[in-house]
């Protein structure tokens, strides 16, 4: 869905926070799947990106699809202990719109953030040639790079949690 209205610097605050808190900013390689396996070359993928925030309550979520767009769904709980989850999600476009907006105002994934534009201002330079393009081996490299500092990222903010419930 699209954006409904442009979100006051309050609500952009706001959601950093959450995003901080309680979102993923995500970076991966997946393998070309097309449903027409005819266009299926070896070795092609496809880099991608996306934004998620799950959230018991849908109240943020649904700022979060008013002001960036995206998708909302349910995630049903496997144990009767837990509550269902409201996912909003942003894939490509939508997920770096969202980053640029709310960039100012992150502080616990701001880096990770400036690595999603850095791999969307890398995927932007390379001339799409259609189905079957592969990406440069230069590109490729660069790609992998930001991928791998993501994660790296990732892995400092688990080792600070666990960290913090062992003092």
């Amino acid at each position: 869905m699209n954006p409904v209205r442009q979100g006051t610097e309050l609500e952009l605050a706001y959601a950093a926070g959450i995003v901080d808190g309680e979102g993923c900013i995500i970076l991966y390689k997946s393998n070309n799947t097309t449903s027409q396996p005819k266009l299926r070359k070896p070795g092609d993928v496809r880099y991608r990106y996306k934004v998620q925030v799950k959230m018991v309550d849908p109240e943020a979520v649904t700022l979060f699809m008013e002001i960036f767009g995206g998708s909302i769904y349910m995630q049903y709980p496997k144990s009767r202990a837990n509550f269902p989850q409201y996912t909003w999600l942003a894939c490509e476009r939508r997920a770096a719109s969202c980053i640029k907006q709310i960039l100012p105002y992150l502080r616990i994934k701001k880096a990770r953030g400036v690595l999603l534009l850095n791999f969307c201002e890398n995927i932007s330079k390379s001339a799409y040639k259609g189905r079957g393009y592969r990406v440069p081996e230069e590109d490729a490299a660069k790609r992998e790079e930001i991928i791998s500092q993501v994660k790296l990222q990732n892995q400092r903010t688990r080792k600070r949690e666990d960290l913090g419930m062992l003092q």
